[in-house]
């Protein structure tokens, strides 16, 4: 069975039977810790690169194009935005502890109560 590889945070997830997975819903229900901010295309806080796999990747959608512009050709995508169809990898860069960033998406995961599963892999 085809498998979504989170690289940063060594979590493998298989996907099902109906033959993708949205990559950013599949990190958040299985603990995978893509960071994440508004879910919807608009903040690019689950930017990712992808390490394999690129062809077994729903097409670029337009908020990908506006977001990432020239970086989608890089391998960058949006794990909101993205589907997996088949294998592959990704990875991203976790904001250091400490910095503003860090601290901006930490507190966005508390009220958000995902905290603990989405910082496990930080610490």
């Amino acid at each position: 069975m085809a498998q979504i590889y989170f690289k940063t945070s060594g979590k493998r997830i298989e996907i099902g039977p109906e033959g993708e997975a949205h990559i950013l819903r599949s990190s958040i229900r299985y603990g995978a810790g893509l960071p994440y901010r508004c879910a919807g295309g608009r903040c690019g806080t689950c930017k990712l690169f992808v390490e394999s796999g690129m062809e077994n990747l729903s097409p670029v959608r337009k908020a990908e194009e506006r977001m990432l512009g020239p970086l989608i050709e890089q391998g960058y995508r949006l794990g909101c935005q993205t589907y997996a169809r088949g294998d592959c990898t990704v990875s991203w860069t976790p904001a250091p502890a400490g910095t503003r960033e860090y601290a901006k998406l930490r507190a966005f995961w508390e009220r958000a109560d995902l905290s603990e599963r989405t910082l496990a892999h930080r610490k």
